[in-house]
């Protein structure tokens, strides 16, 4: 009985230059063509192209020699040449003609084994070596190469990579964990954060901007932040301990009628706040008020850059008040009071909130503060 077997030959290449070395080929590459030609000067095109060996970076990082057999119609000698050509379809120039004799191929060669060939318990090994392992070549898929651990959406973008380098860069070895919107652009990133020496999660739009951070943060502390629509950095510390209290207690007066100090000194006062870009603030004011009998009682806030370039004076419709009426109707109210006032377009650096003091009077009354608190919070 004759066994059937047919023509052809081996490549195993190590994708080194032509100029030596292996695995030295520029990281884009693509593939191999794999020429066979009747005479040693032959020139490789589409009528000695006997097939293609996929190659590319994972096998250029993992020293993965590019291995597979070619059939052929002839049982005389040729010469084999390769041709390199990378991910935008560039050709390289053909190998040097390496001699080449036909043989045989039968199922002993592993190119040629079947899956009715593999029985389960049959195949065992300490180390299975490849480019890649993966459920299928196009469209939705799993796949296992050098990279890592890769799934992917069916209209072939990335939807999850599991790595030990997320951005490509192998030394030193930073592992994460990335999910991808359709689109490819990246929904989240655990581990090691590409591009930076950082390590932590990153969320992302569908632009693949990042809008939440995790872990350390790219001012170099650590802990939970947003990045605001101006582009800002704004971390939960500075809303749950950003804020800024100062407090007065005892009792101060005053009579005038215009913005000032009290009787007891300056203040409260938060001195060296930073605003951002944003140069938005909110500011509470709150205090133990007695208005003069038939005036009012009017606590405000001034705002002064700490280098003196700019200011905002109080303002009665951003004040505190209490009390009402006119020196006829003898209108007298007090008791503890609070309010916000929300300061917009401030220039971006260090600011001064002090509390500021008036009274309203028809009579020349006083107006009496106790226990004044204020607190500044930049948003």
């Amino acid at each position: 009985m004759m066994e059937s077997a047919v023509l052809g030959f081996m490549v195993k290449h190590n994708l080194g230059k032509a100029s030596g070395g292996d695995f030295n080929l520029q990281p884009d590459l693509n593939h191999l063509e794999i020429h066979f030609g009747g005479s040693e000067s032959f020139f490789p095109d589409e009528g000695t192209l006997v097939g293609r060996i996929p190659a590319n970076v994972s096998n250029l990082r993992g020293k993965i020699p590019a291995v597979a057999s070619f059939q052929v119609d002839q049982t005389e000698p040729g010469y084999v040449r390769v041709v390199a050509v990378d991910a935008s379809g560039n050709r390289s120039g053909p190998s040097e003609a390496t001699p080449c004799t036909p043989r045989l191929i039968k199922d002993e060669y592993i190119d040629s084994l079947t899956v009715s060939k593999l029985t389960a318990g049959t195949l065992t090994a300490n180390t299975i070596l490849g480019a890649s392992i993966r459920t299928a070549t196009t469209g939705a898929r799993t796949e296992m190469n050098p990279d890592g651990v890769e799934v992917y959406f069916g209209n072939g973008t990335k939807a999850v990579k599991l790595g030990s380098h997320l951005d490509g860069v192998t030394a030193p070895s930073r592992p994460g964990f990335e999910v991808c919107y359709p689109n490819g652009q990246p929904m989240a990133r655990l581990g090691a954060l590409p591009g930076t020496d950082r390590v932590g999660m990153e969320i992302c739009d569908e632009s693949g901007s990042v809008k939440v951070l995790a872990g350390e943060l790219t001012d170099g502390d650590y802990g939970l932040a947003v990045i605001n629509p101006a582009g800002e950095l704004v971390k939960l510390e500075d809303f749950i301990f950003g804020m800024r209290k100062a407090t007065k207690d005892g009792l101060g007066w005053t009579t005038t009628t215009t913005y000032t100090n009290l009787s007891d000194g300056v203040g409260p006062a938060i001195n060296g706040v930073t605003i951002g870009d944003l140069g938005r603030v909110v500011v509470t004011l709150s205090a133990y008020m007695d208005a003069p009998s038939g005036g009012m009682a009017l606590m405000g806030v001034e705002v002064k850059r700490s280098d003196g370039s700019f200011g905002i004076a109080p303002d009665d419709l951003d004040s505190l008040s209490i009390g009402g009426g006119d020196a006829t109707q003898l209108i007298a109210m007090n008791g503890r009071a609070s309010v916000q006032v929300f300061i917009e377009g401030l220039f971006p650096g260090t600011y001064n909130f002090t509390a500021k003091y008036r009274a309203e009077s028809f009579n020349g009354g006083t107006a009496n503060f106790a226990n004044r608190v204020i607190t500044v919070q930049p948003y």
